[in-house]
């Protein structure tokens, strides 16, 4: 169940449903009840005492995820749960050197990327799941756990754990302070922009080290132009190509607005741009909803808001891009795999999904999760206002470098100067075309 175009045209619209899902819908009763996890023993050990590690690349959630697998260890006596977390750019080397070794987690967050899942699933290092062994599988729609498959094989590798999108973070106490309002149009926009960098504030904090976060950028500012619509659709089922004027288009917005990013921003780092916006020396941050629970517990006095940015010139319409952003995987060489199993199966639950919305201030794709955060509710509304896909996560990932490095590496060149939006999405569309000649 691989994301064929027909499923990739699907996805705004499941994704639109699942998100409402994880908001509101009431539960049904199926899937894991973690109570049956500790009659049947399973998270017992046979009555020895348990430790199951678990390894992220999210290092600001550590203490988050200690709190929810609280949770786990009061309804299972004898059960540790202990988390890891490593450096992200560092994290899928680490991920597959414990994998193949003994040193390795017993359940493990993957990335959705194929690119990083493939190599992974290739060298069986990972236990494949389903309804027989994590019951809680049967809940979760096939274009959501697509986000835990690779290519020419049906198999599932995890329990999907966050639905990812994408919008433009916003200090509101800095934008009432300089009389700006929410904009409405691109025009808006860029007066905001404007009307920011005049007052002395840094209008957006972005990283151009960092080049991961590039297409981001790119998602938030352009995607109006390709994540919804009609050439989303085009590229999708391949009557378009990324090196058409749309995609292009996109690039060219991107590039119109780095007036506004920090001072030599090809030199600020990922970290340093969180801390920018943090601090209330920048006003604005394009980036995905994970970033909420950072901001909140980083600045508590920060009044965050989010919006979508408006279409630029020639964009169909306002969208915000969303994809699957991972799951949660079993490490097939863990020396308490039933015990993994049944922590996984949990970790599919509605009582993970609400403690990990209210906890990690994230959307999960559990239904029946409603989010107590009205941060994390806004992030919901703007998103079914104007569903879209993120193609280079959802339709484009792939290869080994990912395609999105070709993206990546492209916008770092033409931010310095050595290049411009149609070189830009030549390359992309050359390493997309490389990697699927026939169409994604």
């Amino acid at each position: 169940m691989i994301l064929t175009r027909r499923r990739t045209t699907r996805l705004a619209a499941v994704l639109a449903g699942t998100i409402a899902l994880a908001a509101c819908a009431p539960s049904d009763g199926s899937g894991s009840d973690p109570g049956t996890t500790t009659e049947t023993g399973t998270g017992s050990g046979g009555g020895e005492d348990v430790t199951l590690t678990f390894w992220s690349w999210r290092t600001e959630d550590v203490e988050g995820y200690e709190q929810i697998f609280d949770l786990y260890e009061e309804a299972n006596p004898g059960v540790t749960v202990e988390v890891e977390a490593f450096v992200n750019t560092e994290y899928n080397t680490v991920l597959s050197t414990g994998l193949a070794g003994e040193a390795g987690p017993d359940i493990a967050q993957l990335r959705a990327s194929r690119a990083d899942l493939t190599p992974l699933v290739a060298a069986e290092r990972l236990v494949p799941v389903d309804a027989e062994n994590v019951p809680s599988l049967a809940d979760f729609d096939a274009t959501v756990l697509a986000g835990a498959q690779v290519a020419d094989d049906e198999n599932v590798y995890g329990v999907p754990f966050a639905m990812q999108t994408l919008q433009m973070f916003y200090n509101k106490d800095l934008f009432a302070e300089h009389g700006i309002e929410v904009p409405e149009t691109w025009e808006d926009f860029l007066a905001a922009n404007e009307t920011l960098e005049a007052a002395g504030v840094i209008p957006m904090a972005t990283t151009g080290m960092d080049n991961w976060m590039l297409p981001v950028d790119l998602a938030v500012i352009g995607g109006g132009y390709w994540a919804a619509g009609p050439l989303s659709e085009s590229l999708a089922d391949g009557s378009a190509t990324l090196a058409d004027e749309g995609f292009v288009d996109s690039i060219a917005a991107l590039q119109s607005v780095t007036e506004f990013f920090p001072d030599n921003f090809t030199g600020v780092s990922y970290t340093e741009s969180q801390v920018l916006f943090a601090t209330g020396q920048a006003a604005m941050f394009p980036g995905g909803s994970w970033e909420l629970g950072y901001f909140q517990s980083t600045a508590p006095d920060l009044s965050v808001g989010v919006f979508t940015v408006p279409p630029p010139p020639g964009a169909p319409g306002p969208a915000v891009p969303a994809f699957v952003d991972g799951s949660f995987g079993v490490n097939a060489a863990s020396e308490h795999q039933e015990q993994a199993l049944a922590l996984l199966d949990w970790m599919g639950s509605q009582e993970f999904g609400q403690a990990f919305a209210d906890t990690l201030k994230q959307i999960t794709p559990i239904s029946g999760v409603e989010p107590s955060d009205e941060g994390l509710a806004e992030i919901i509304a703007n998103y079914e206002a104007s569903p879209g896909v993120h193609l280079p996560v959802s339709t484009f990932s792939g290869g080994d470098p990912d395609t999105q490095v070709a993206l990546a590496t492209g916008l770092q060149e033409m931010f310095a100067g050595t290049g411009d939006p149609a070189s830009v999405a030549q390359t992309y569309a050359d390493a997309v075309a490389e990697v699927y000649p026939d169409g994604p």
